[in-house]
């Protein structure tokens, strides 16, 4: 049984993986490009600073980018809160 659980978990981190890797080519699409995003991402952990505010601040000038970002965000968010809900589930043995 733990054996299975902890399959089921690789499955679910290798999916995670392969999900952010498509929202990252979505947002490259978009013209925000990972080395930018990491960048924006250790401003934010430094200066305490909402990091989807500043996505959306630095890269939704106009209003058919911004909305395609908040799209992208959402998709972001509802990956992890997907893995998030498996591992709980899939950990109750430990």
């Amino acid at each position: 049984d733990l054996f299975k659980k902890c399959s089921n978990i690789l499955i679910a981190t290798n999916k995670l993986k392969v999900d952010i890797e498509g929202v990252f080519k979505k947002l490259e699409e978009k013209g925000i490009n990972e080395k930018d995003l990491k960048k924006i991402l250790e401003l934010t952990l430094e200066y305490n600073v909402n990091l989807y505010k500043v996505i959306i601040d630095t890269f939704g000038q106009d209003k058919k980018t911004r909305s395609a970002i908040k799209e992208i965000l959402s998709e972001i968010d509802a990956v992890f809160n997907d893995y998030d809900k498996f591992k709980e589930e899939e950990l109750k043995v430990f």
